[in-house]
């Protein structure tokens, strides 16, 4: 830590000495409260038991509450979570600090009980709602959000806060364990990930914590079933919760991005264009080994340009056959490609199509039967992000959450079709059942 940023004598108040894990998060709490350059508005922590997010969450919202005035006034936080008696154990805290501490006392100017409320002398104010009535979370304009429990935080009640953060350019940080499916598993991946640098995130273990005994870990090892015992103490995300696909590391090799076609072998290509803010996305693979041998991903290029990036490749792998998504406006490409002497096998992307195409890639990456280079980051992360979600009508739907691409995954599972349908003239020996 840096005196530059550090908040000593607040942090000397409060008899706070913080942890490793803990200075990281705050530094990152200042920087998105001084609006560094490259400062990250949304903080993701995944967090262990007993790590001691409580104290830091308190401190965050203290740091955000005594910042200078912006041109919208003094600053105004939010602090939340899934249910009142979550909220209440940093709420509580923070409370018994502001009238304990007598030089916080003094900055204090009042307490509204029946509106959880507590302004300051400078005007700067702290309130506390319940996110589980997430119409309650609008109409706000805030300088920050600490969202505890945060994997319990439904996706509805964020959509609510995202629009009171806009007009400050406010930070949002979640805390919490690392479970389920929803957004904060989400905001962990784009924080790991350079394409969103407005996230960041971290896992923190319970043993960042001094007070956390080494022996306990190995103790709740033996109760615990390991999955569980590693989301809870490790702060490790498992990829089985609700994620489609499984077995996904094996399936990476540690080999070149591009591997060049042999003469007078037969490839295959899928393919899944681009529309609106998508990417065009185009794999190579040898039927024969099961491998993908280059990856073609690009953005923001008119369809002509598409077509033609498309007939190189075709050209350059032995006249490949190409398995290609027609959905929509994909039927005028095809119509070209063909034209231009391409073998194309056209798919047009229905539900049920979709949900054939899923469920044989499932199956082939769960038997290994597909392997691709580690260069191929994107569509790791598309392949762990893929979900299913149960709709309303209680059909289950696949795909990818709010925020991200799933052309990845749709190219991938043309060119495993292409593998198993015998396209191109070879034909692989494996069946599947759907999925």
């Amino acid at each position: 830590m840096t005196e530059s940023w550090q908040p000593r004598l607040l942090w000397r108040m409060l008899g706070f000495e913080p942890h490793a894990g803990q200075e990281v998060i705050l530094q990152q709490i200042n920087q998105a409260i001084q609006k560094d350059s490259g400062a990250s508005r949304f903080i993701s922590a995944a967090t262990g038991r007993q790590w001691g997010k409580t104290m830091m969450a308190e401190v965050a919202i203290w740091m955000a509450l005594l910042a200078p005035n912006d041109k919208f006034g003094p600053p105004s936080v939010i602090l939340t979570s899934d249910t009142f008696e979550h909220a209440n154990l940093i709420h509580d805290r923070f409370i018994q600090h502001a009238y304990g501490v007598e030089m916080l006392r003094a900055l204090v100017e009042r307490y509204d009980r029946e509106r959880e409320i507590i302004t300051l002398k400078s005007g700067a104010r702290l309130q506390k709602l319940s996110a589980d009535r997430p119409q309650g979370l609008t109409g706000f304009t805030l300088t920050g959000v600490v969202v505890d429990e945060a994997a319990f935080v439904t996706n509805e009640a964020l959509e609510m806060l995202l629009p009171c953060l806009a007009v400050r350019q406010g930070f949002l940080l979640a805390v919490g364990t690392a479970e389920g499916q929803g957004w904060h598993r989400t905001w962990y991946l784009r924080g790991q990930d350079n394409n969103y640098p407005d996230h960041w995130s971290a896992e923190f273990p319970s043993t960042d914590s001094p007070y956390f005994p080494e022996e306990e870990l190995e103790t709740q090892k033996l109760l615990l079933p390991r999955r569980r015992w590693e989301q809870l103490y490790l702060a490790h995300w498992q990829s089985e919760d609700g994620a489609v696909f499984h077995n996904i590391e094996n399936c990476v090799m540690d080999a070149p991005a591009k591997t060049p076609p042999e003469k007078g072998r037969k490839y295959v290509i899928g393919c899944d264009f681009a529309r609106s803010q998508d990417f065009t996305v185009m794999y190579v693979g040898d039927v024969r080994t099961g491998r993908v041998l280059c990856e073609e991903r690009f953005t923001a290029r008119d369809w002509m340009e598409q077509v033609e990036r498309c007939c190189a490749l075709v050209k350059e792998y032995n006249d490949a056959t190409l398995i290609a998504d027609a959905t929509g406006v994909g039927d005028a490409v095809v119509s070209i490609l063909r034209d231009r002497g391409v073998d194309v096998v056209a798919v047009v992307m229905t539900q049920p199509v979709k949900d054939r195409l899923v469920s044989r890639l499932v199956v082939a990456i769960e038997r290994e039967e597909l392997r691709w280079s580690k260069e191929y980051v994107q569509l790791g992360r598309e392949l762990m992000v893929f979900e299913a979600r149960e709709l309303a009508s209680g059909r289950v739907q696949t795909g990818a959450p709010p925020g991200y691409h799933d052309d990845c995954v749709i190219s991938l599972a043309l060119l495993n079709d292409g593998f198993n349908q015998g396209y191109g003239g070879l034909v692989r020996s494996t069946t599947e059942d759907l999925w």
